[in-house]
């Protein structure tokens, strides 16, 4: 009340890109990828083994409930706000399922892994959308209806089961583990120094390399095995290593082999099919065949790794031709 607030057309576009298109589009990528998977939520299913990235974003999501419940009870409306808006475009958004999109969808493999993210994700979402229902209302309305099961817009909302009406999410202890939330923020810091190496040095991420050596550093403390996979993914190398000399520091191995070279082909190759097949319109689930441009780093690609830009792009044939085509194989 003793702070003027600005508000106007152009303010509320900031906000609308900045956070509820992120949190929107964030939602769809489930939603649309647990309808292609045939996912449903099991209330109280614990059969799935959580990955430290599962692990990580619920002790987060915990430690988000309990700031936003305090900042409330205080009615500090400000502070509850930015918390949420951090952790859906920070956390949730930019890291939790940028780093899992491969991990479900028709392409992915792991069956476990798969229901791990799903399973994670769905509580996770339902709590931060009743977190926010205080300050976007309809939206979370209708994330909500959809995420229970409750109903929607195209079906008629439950009142009985509205988000309005539901019971405030609660605080649990036992899922939040700050060791592993410090080992997550150093593996972040880590992924940015490597990211600002292949920036200054003109190596795209699309480019795997032979290995990372991280000085200043003994690695990690804590699930050392999955964090040390997660940042070798990330920063797209085969091998890191841990030297405990000096300030925190980051050196890739550049030397590029014809094997990684090869792997870059192959995908950017993927990269482009995937564009064609947006372009197309095809869903997630269409089979399709292909032909390539029958340049040398394409056919050295496609015979190294012709099993990974099949399984990415649902591609039955890969056949050499003039220009990159596809064809959908739906019946």
């Amino acid at each position: 009340p003793a702070t003027n607030v600005n508000f106007s057309y152009g303010a509320a576009e900031i906000v609308r890109r900045r956070f509820f298109l992120i949190f929107w589009n964030t939602y769809r990528f489930f939603v649309g990828n647990a309808l292609v998977d045939g996912w449903v939520p099991k209330k109280g299913d614990k059969s799935a083994r959580r990955e430290v990235l599962d692990q990580w974003i619920l002790s987060r999501s915990n430690s988000l409930v309990k700031g936003v419940t305090e900042a409330l009870d205080g009615y500090d409306a400000k502070t509850a706000s930015e918390a949420i808006e951090r952790f859906v475009v920070d956390d949730l958004s930019q890291w939790y399922v940028r780093r899992s999109r491969d991990r479900v969808g028709p392409t992915a493999e792991d069956e476990s892994s798969k229901a791990s993210f799903y399973q994670t994700m769905h509580e996770v979402l339902e709590a931060v959308v009743r977190l926010s229902s205080p300050f976007m209302p309809f939206a979370a309305e209708e994330m909500h209806q959809n995420l229970t099961g409750s109903g929607s817009s195209r079906t008629g909302y439950t009142i009985k089961n509205s988000v309005h009406l539901a019971l405030w999410p609660s605080f649990n202890k036992m899922h939040v583990d700050s060791p592993l939330e410090r080992q997550m923020e150093y593996l972040r810091e880590i992924v940015s120094l490597g990211h600002s190496f292949r920036k200054i040095n003109k190596i795209p991420l699309r480019q795997p390399l032979a290995s990372l050596t991280v000085k200043g550093s003994s690695g990690f403390k804590t699930q050392k095995a999955e964090l040390t996979n997660l940042l070798k993914k990330e920063l797209n190398v085969k091998e890191v290593l841990f030297k405990n000399d000096g300030e925190l520091a980051v050196d890739f191995n550049t030397k590029l082999t014809d094997e990684l070279k090869a792997e870059r082909s192959a995908r950017e190759l993927v990269r482009e099919i995937q564009g064609l097949r947006k372009e197309k319109g095809l869903k997630l689930t269409d089979k399709i065949r292909v032909s390539y441009p029958d340049s040398a780093p394409n056919k050295l690609a496609v015979a190294a790794f012709s099993d990974l830009i099949r399984r990415q792009t649902l591609a039955e044939e890969l056949s050499p031709g003039k220009i990159l085509r596809i064809w959908s194989k739906r019946k």
